[in-house]
């Protein structure tokens, strides 16, 4: 369904511009919030994943050239569509007071035509308006030609995400709070072979409407879901691993064999890091934190690649690795660098490290 926008305050278009990337998500049930797709390469990704399409968004001199693409999301729009009998096309999200999302009131309110019109479309809509409007409506140049308004999934549990994908190269995203790094780190993974990748609770949204351009629609190729939502034993375990720290570059392990006089494999939680890195130890991965450190190994060490099952952990930009992380790891690592130079950026570091140890 073709529809050309002649008003700028049109209220079907304010998922592409008015509602901000907090009020789109919804972290209690992911399921029910949206995010927002930019270029045809990237939408044909989305799509190719199974994420449902809501409405689409083109300049008018754009339109032929994306025929094709409205094509085949008109197609996903209605199998998704026959297959709930419409219950999936309820754009409403669970009401919040302060975790900063949305609520359905809120989005009734600031959206309440787009979600009736989801409701009531026997088609996917497609809303055309001049380049120059849209420009003004959206704060940049349309350069990729189309936008299209998708609908999250929910994301798998760790254990779950890792037997399906039976993944034996991980990447765990700490904290990075640029979204362009985490776009760019998903990018490198996706072309250098990283099955799967973790990102923890105060990592930025890989479905952020930067970090899915920069990663040019991989984020919908490579495996993903966060870890370390539970809370976990609090900070007593925390200052035990910290009091076991050493010189030895496996003594952080070894503070796992017991906790609270239990044995390790009864730990459920993904609480991060701690209990989430147990866990990946119990499903057989060896866990390497990219950080200079003293006991440091270096990132072609002959251990490394020897390794069945690798998770490669990555910091956030400036600070790097937490204390806790770096101590609860199995391995710290380092890049080997010239010049006097000390690291690098976290997007480039993610792209040496995927390739040195990729899985043979």
């Amino acid at each position: 369904m073709i529809e050309n926008i002649t008003a700028l305050d049109d209220e079907r278009l304010d998922v592409y511009a008015r509602l901000t990337e907090v009020q789109l998500r919804n972290k209690l049930e992911p399921e029910k919030g949206i995010f927002i797709a930019e270029s045809d390469k990237v939408i044909d990704r989305a799509l190719d994943a199974g994420y449902e399409p809501l409405s689409l968004l083109i300049p008018d001199h754009k339109l032929n050239a994306m025929r094709g693409l409205i094509d085949r999301a008109q197609a996903a729009w209605w199998r998704f569509h026959s297959e709930s009998n419409n219950t999936s096309s309820d754009v409403e999200v669970a009401p919040s007071s302060n975790n900063g999302e949305i609520s359905s009131n809120c989005l009734k309110e600031s959206s309440g035509s787009f979600a009736a019109e989801l409701k009531n479309n026997k088609s996917l809509p497609v809303f055309v308006a001049p380049a120059e409007e849209i420009e003004k409506l959206a704060g940049y140049e349309l350069t990729r030609g189309v936008l299209c308004a998708m609908r999250r999934k929910p994301l798998p549990s760790v254990r779950d995400l890792l037997e399906s994908t039976k993944a034996r190269r991980i990447a765990i995203l700490e904290d990075i709070t640029n979204h362009t790094n985490v776009g760019a780190a998903f990018r490198s993974a996706a072309a250098l072979g990283v099955d799967a990748i973790l990102v923890t609770p105060a990592c930025c949204d890989p479905l952020y409407r930067r970090a899915v351009r920069v990663s040019m629609g991989t984020v919908f190729q490579v495996p993903w879901t966060r870890i370390g939502m539970d809370i976990g034993l609090g900070s007593d375990v925390y200052s035990r691993v910290d009091n076991k720290r050493s010189g030895d570059k496996r003594s952080a392990a070894l503070s796992f064999d017991r906790i609270d006089g239990g044995d390790t494999k009864a730990i459920q939680s993904d609480a991060w890091p701690i209990q989430g890195l147990q866990m990946l130890r119990n499903l057989g991965f060896t866990s390497a934190a990219l950080a200079l450190s003293d006991n440091s190994v270096s990132l072609d060490d002959p251990c490394l690649k020897q390794c069945e099952k690798l998770a490669l952990v990555l910091g956030t930009e400036g600070d790097g690795l937490s204390d806790h992380t770096i101590a609860a790891c199995d391995y710290t690592v380092k890049i080997p660098m010239a010049h006097g130079v000390d690291s690098l950026n976290v997007a480039a570091a993610s792209a040496v490290a995927f390739w040195e140890l990729r899985a043979r």
